[in-house]
């Protein structure tokens, strides 16, 4: 035992200074690609030769014209829309370049500015898509004439109601786009209805209540397992604690007429009740959950939304709304890669239905939902990502002591971004 005891000691050190090398070098490789970061500002690209698809149109400039691009958008070209810079008709060809900016990835692709001032506030958009429409007379941009408008309309897969903008330097607002459905919501009908979207408990303010009850009469939620409920309602959770302490008769669940929401009708000893109550998952059935939802749309289709709109200038254009949530929490938010702080690197916050897209700045305060997905994905030299899923963000949250400030410690992807679908891929699956 004497003779190998030095040696243990030697192999420990051995070990401990391996170890502590490892550590360095990794903190260095961090370090370098920190270093590495670069400003980034409006209008210049974050992954150098990523470029999204867009479709080029050659128009008569003296005919009436009806363009309908691979999306399903149609465009509506009057006959004599079009002059050059000094205001002179333009009588000869002009080509029209169109691109739709759609999902996240395409919106931190194009390096797009998703915040709208407003009487000295900044607030953020909430999208339902974007498009860009350029002209050109041979290489020289062309602009519609004066009192002329190109009709859009604009084919997307969010519902409600959302306004028009156009982006100068800035948002400006144009007006409210019209609405309509297209055929294809028929087809949804036709197929059954859609699984209700799976959203992720958030055990820190969801009260959480133990029911048993029979969900398969409920179309949209039949297909789901291992559903958990949240109590909705008013009551306070000694209150709720009480009441489902004695024993429950005739249990029953219906659908409210308020959309994610049911009633838990049943009688106990006390009396008759109704719990507004909602379907929640924890984060290891929400995933598989979310997949399943997903892959239902592909197989049934999603319900698309026509909105039209009358176009009077060219360039960047936006269907939004302000993104604004009654239970956003607001904090102090550290960004860390291996734990060294994250500065000068492009950071996004990605939370809604992934159609708020928020870009961070370093020491910032962030508002974020509890009932939301909330993403984080930083943007690394040599078309890399850190990343920040839902399920860790969460973790994160919990773990702070201080709840108005949080550490979130990113991980790097060791995958080179080459397309949107890349990231998006990344984005879909965080």
């Amino acid at each position: 035992m004497l003779t190998k005891f030095p040696f243990q000691i030697v192999m420990l050190v051995f070990v401990i200074s391996c170890n502590n090398n490892k550590n360095n070098q990794q903190d260095q490789n961090v370090q370098d690609t920190l270093n590495q970061a670069r400003i980034i500002r409006d209008g210049e690209k974050f992954f150098e030769g990523i470029d999204l698809p867009h479709f080029v149109y050659s128009i008569e400039t003296d005919k009436e014209q009806k363009l309908i691009t691979p999306t399903g958008t149609e465009i509506m070209v009057p006959k004599n829309a079009f002059v050059d810079k000094a205001g002179k008709e333009i009588k000869s060809k002009v080509t029209l370049n169109y691109k739709e900016i759609r999902t996240p990835s395409d919106i931190i692709i194009e390096n797009v500015n998703m915040t709208y001032d407003s009487a000295g506030v900044s607030y953020q958009f909430q999208t339902a898509g974007m498009f860009d429409l350029r002209a050109f007379s041979g290489n020289e941009e062309a602009f519609l004439k004066k009192g002329q408008h190109i009709e859009i309309s604009y084919i997307s897969d969010k519902s409600g109601d959302f306004n028009f903008y156009h982006y100068n330097g800035k948002w400006d607002y144009e007006c409210p786009a019209k609405t309509d459905l297209p055929l294809n919501e028929q087809k949804l009908k036709k197929t059954g209805a859609t699984a209700l979207k799976p959203v992720l408990a958030d055990p820190s303010n969801d009260l959480i209540i133990d029911i048993k009850t029979n969900y398969s009469k409920i179309p949209e939620l039949r297909k789901y397992n291992k559903i958990i409920w949240k109590y909705t309602g008013n009551l306070k959770k000694d209150e709720v604690a009480s009441i489902l302490s004695s024993n429950v008769y005739n249990p029953e669940l219906v659908s409210s007429n308020k959309a994610g929401e049911y009633l838990y009708s049943f009688k106990s000893r006390t009396g008759n009740y109704e719990f507004p109550i909602a379907p929640v998952f924890s984060p290891k059935a929400f995933q598989k959950a979310l997949n399943q939802y997903n892959s239902e749309l592909e197989n049934n289709g999603i319900i698309k939304i026509k909105r039209t709109v009358n176009v009077t200038e060219l360039g960047l254009m936006n269907y939004d709304r302000i993104y604004h949530r009654s239970d956003a929490v607001l904090v102090n938010a550290d960004f860390k890669l291996n734990n060294t702080k994250i500065e000068g690197l492009p950071l996004f916050h990605i939370t809604g239905e992934d159609d708020v897209i928020v870009r961070l700045e370093k020491d910032t305060k962030m508002y974020y939902s509890p009932a939301l997905k909330n993403k984080i994905v930083a943007i690394l030299p040599g078309k890399k990502v850190a990343v920040l899923s839902t399920v860790e963000f969460l973790k994160s949250v919990k773990a702070a002591n201080n709840r108005q400030q949080i550490n979130f410690d990113l991980k790097q992807l060791d995958v080179e971004i080459n397309s949107a679908e890349d990231l998006n891929k990344i984005i879909s699956e965080l």
